[in-house]
């Protein structure tokens, strides 16, 4: 992990939270920061379908 090329990437504000949650430790932040991004996609496709499924029904 090149710590200064995620730096960059990602703001200190989109991390704040998780450095905060686990005092500052950059390398426990990221990994955290990382499950949440795949379970946020792992949900992506259900939830486009189901919106389309809901909208039809009304």
């Amino acid at each position: 992990m090149d710590k200064k090329a995620i730096e960059k990437i990602l703001s200190k504000e989109r991390l704040e939270p998780y450095l905060k949650r686990h005092s500052e430790d950059f390398e426990k932040a990221f990994a955290h920061y990382k499950a949440n991004i795949e379970i946020s996609e792992s949900f992506y496709s259900f939830i486009i379908h189901t919106g389309d499924w809901a909208s039809e029904q009304y």
